[in-house]
């Protein structure tokens, strides 16, 4: 179970960003999440019970692997690592609307609409087959990184996640839901960004 809710959370972060002190990137790019070569997120991630105890505690890092030019757009290999030395990886890119992931079917390349940014409270766009809500964007959200003035997405399905991202530093911190045997929704795991770096 473990291995599935932590799989899960870095699979969220690829298919389902704002700091407020002084060091907030410089020469700033206005993208969701920034992509050079050699940027790096890792996260702590912490799992727990229908009664709030922590049951787990887990590391995991998030990486800009490579470039590629996939149908005329530069994208850049994301990959995770995670605590089972799974890599898992995907191709992304920012455009003027958001943050895109492309990959290929059988021959067929796809390009899904991860986050939108800019984008207004209350916004609601598709991901693929998933309806993503804007809930907020400047939710002010301290991790062990620091304190990060984020927007906030909401995965509107059965079980609910959330995915705070702080533009032009990326992935802040990432929550997903489950239910309990009484059927009441509690938090099952947390992920939070502990450091980075950004080329």
């Amino acid at each position: 179970m473990k291995k599935i809710i932590i799989t899960s959370l870095a699979i969220l972060f690829l298919v389902c960003a704002c700091k407020e002190n002084s060091s907030t990137p410089s020469g700033s790019s206005n993208e969701i999440i920034p992509l050079k070569i050699g940027n790096i997120w890792n996260f702590k991630i912490s799992e727990y019970d229908s009664k709030g105890n922590i049951i787990n505690t887990s590391e995991m890092t998030y990486y800009v692997f490579k470039d590629s030019v996939i149908e005329g757009i530069k994208a850049y290999c994301m990959k995770f690592t995670t605590p089972f030395s799974e890599e898992i990886s995907e191709y992304t890119y920012n455009k003027p609307d958001g943050y895109y992931t492309t990959y290929t079917i059988e021959g067929k390349v796809y390009h899904d609409w991860m986050y939108k940014y800019p984008g207004s409270a209350g916004d609601l766009f598709q991901s693929g087959e998933y309806t993503i809500k804007i809930l907020s964007i400047s939710e002010s959200v301290s991790t062990p990184a620091g304190t990060f003035k984020c927007y906030k997405y909401h995965n509107i399905v059965e079980l609910p996640s959330f995915v705070f991202l702080c533009p032009d530093v990326g992935p802040v911190k990432m929550e997903h839901y489950d239910y309990d045997n009484n059927g009441k929704l509690f938090l099952d795991a947390r992920m939070e960004l502990v450091s980075y770096t950004l080329k």
